[in-house]
């Protein structure tokens, strides 16, 4: 949740950047690379000290998130395993049951990087 928060709030990141990026547009690219440096806080690579994340490696950081997010909604859409009422505790309340139905109930809307949608929100 921090994460879709922080590049949400990024100053040069957005989510419609997907299409671009996968059709190799540079200035795309280097976007979506400095909002995984900034989000995820690693650094870009350094040929001098050998150090740091290449830009590819920078976009798999993203990618994977992004593929995190699909794999939460795939779980999410397949519906909670939630007790039964007989397996709760007798001293559970409805709002805890209410509680325990809601929060599992929480999806996260994730298209490919192509599309131009939040991911996860």
């Amino acid at each position: 949740m921090q994460v879709e928060i922080a590049l949400e709030l990024h100053d040069s990141f957005s989510f419609s950047l997907g299409q671009d990026i996968s059709s190799g547009d540079g200035p795309a690219i280097q976007t979506a690379a400095q909002a995984v440096r900034d989000v995820f806080g690693v650094q870009a690579w350094d040929p001098v000290a050998e150090t740091g994340l290449t830009l590819e490696e920078q976009l798999d950081i993203l990618y994977g998130y992004l593929d995190f997010c699909e794999d939460v909604k795939k779980k999410s859409e397949s519906g909670p395993t939630l007790p039964t009422p007989t397996d709760l505790p007798s001293s559970a309340s409805q709002a805890d049951q209410n509680e325990v139905t809601n929060s599992c109930s929480d999806s996260i809307s994730m298209p490919t990087v192509a599309n131009s949608a939040n991911p996860c929100g």
